[in-house]
């Protein structure tokens, strides 16, 4: 997962991916305990085992179970980043669906904004007879004056 992905996470997202590391990570530090125990309880002692043949087949079995615990940490992590990632996606979908809803309803509610104030200026200048023309005279003057001034 990539760090953009997880700035886009709320933090209830973030509290749940860690829960969710903890509990992994939990179970992980007590496989690893476990191992360690039983590596604990193998105790090689070479006069016993008869030869150094013997000995490095005893510590092989050792070093398979350590190797067997390795590939399953990295397997889980594997999939952990997967559901995360899949996640994200569904997350960002999500937003992007939301936003595209949010500025839909902006630009509806700017629109009949815009019509009832075009209609209340209308009625304005219906009431005031003569001002929608002055204001376009002046308006005229106005910009004649600021093309004179850019010379």
């Amino acid at each position: 997962m990539t760090e953009k992905q997880l700035r886009k996470l709320t933090r209830a997202e973030l509290l749940e991916l860690l829960i969710e590391q903890t509990k992994k990570n939990a179970e992980l530090e007590k496989e690893i305990a476990d191992c360690r125990a039983e590596l604990e309880g193998r105790e090689i002692k070479i006069e016993n085992a008869g030869s150094i043949a013997e000995a490095a087949l005893q510590l092989n079995g050792i070093f398979e179970a350590a190797q067997k615990s390795a590939d399953q940490y990295i397997e889980n992590i594997k999939k952990l980043e997967d559901e995360v990632a899949l996640k994200c996606e569904k997350m960002e979908e999500a937003t992007k669906k939301i936003c595209v809803e949010k500025i839909q309803q902006a630009e509806a509610e700017s629109n009949t904004y815009w019509e009832d104030v075009s209609v209340k200026l209308q009625k304005f200048y219906e009431d005031h007879p003569g001002l929608e023309e002055a204001l376009i005279e002046r308006r005229a003057r106005r910009e004649q004056r600021k093309k004179q001034d850019e010379k």
